[in-house]
């Protein structure tokens, strides 16, 4: 049994890339970490202060084995989902277990070209542009017709699974540290609003049945998406006493709600590496 799965989920594609005809063979690499930091020096003193890190984007060279008799068309069909994702600048996820990092597979670079009819290792240039993340859904719902992924039927098609959360009402940042959350309200409501840990989450506008209200705090924006998936801009209407965009802070935090309404709130866990398994 594999310890990490390994695959990317391109815009026109996913490739597993820790099973033939495709083997990353230096895996260790993805767990190499790279942080930037502002420092501020005192040279009466001869000291130098870390006052902060950030992340900056990160370059690594990783190595694709590709194993099989066809290997002309397997190396176009990686290269066809690399660069696709290059010419649209939209960035593919690079998953390892539960974990994926937003980048790009570019520069490659074969390492036998003609020397060998059925191997090829190719080295490609891969940027990140962001850190390790791991979602952590939680389901507050309206009713009892949204249930849990066990097999009962809900209102809404949701795009993954989840575990629903009924009756607890806070949400748990066990991360160690405080978390960006996507929050999502769905309709029939009118304008909804919720607080987690004191801080004000509230759009004022109306949803209909099968309508939704996305808070992304990556894009930073707020977006209502109608029942046939247009997405309207409602941003000037959000709550603007205190961010809609605030970070989750470690532990338990309570929810609150005034109206009967179902929300989702999507933690993202972020750090340098993905977990060892």
């Amino acid at each position: 049994m594999k310890k990490y799965d390994i695959r990317y989920v391109g815009n026109k594609g996913t490739v597993d890339l820790n099973t033939a005809p495709y083997l990353i063979k230096n895996i260790e690499t993805l767990f190499e970490s790279e942080i930037s930091f502002n420092s501020t020096s005192y040279q009466l003193d001869n000291r130098n202060d870390i006052d902060s890190f950030y992340f900056n984007g990160t370059e690594k060279e990783i190595e694709i084995q590709v194993y099989r008799k066809n290997k002309e068309e397997l190396i176009n069909d990686l290269d066809y989902i690399f660069g696709y994702d290059c010419e649209i600048v939209k960035a593919g996820k690079l998953y390892i277990n539960d974990y994926y990092a937003y980048c790009y597979f570019i520069k490659p670079k074969p390492n036998y070209f003609a020397k060998y009819s059925n191997l090829e290792m190719l080295t490609y240039t891969v940027r990140f542009c962001s850190k390790w993340i791991k979602e952590t859904v939680i389901d507050f719902n309206m009713n009892d017709d949204i249930t849990s992924s066990s097999g009962m039927k809900y209102p809404f098609s949701y795009p993954f699974s989840y575990r629903a959360v009924k009756k607890d009402r806070f949400v748990n940042n066990i991360h160690f540290a405080s978390s960006k959350a996507k929050i999502i309200f769905y309709g029939p409501c009118k304008n909804p609003r919720i607080s987690i840990a004191d801080n004000i989450y509230a759009v004022n506008t109306e949803l209909l049945k099968e309508e939704r209200i996305e808070i992304d705090p990556f894009e930073k924006t707020v977006l209502k998406y109608t029942a046939d998936g247009v997405a309207i801009d409602v941003m000037d209407v959000r709550y603007k006493k205190s961010s809609i965009f605030k970070l989750i802070p470690i532990g338990l935090n309570l929810f609150e709600q005034t109206t009967q309404f179902s929300v989702r709130v999507i933690l993202y866990y972020e750090r340098g590496t993905p977990e060892w398994k």
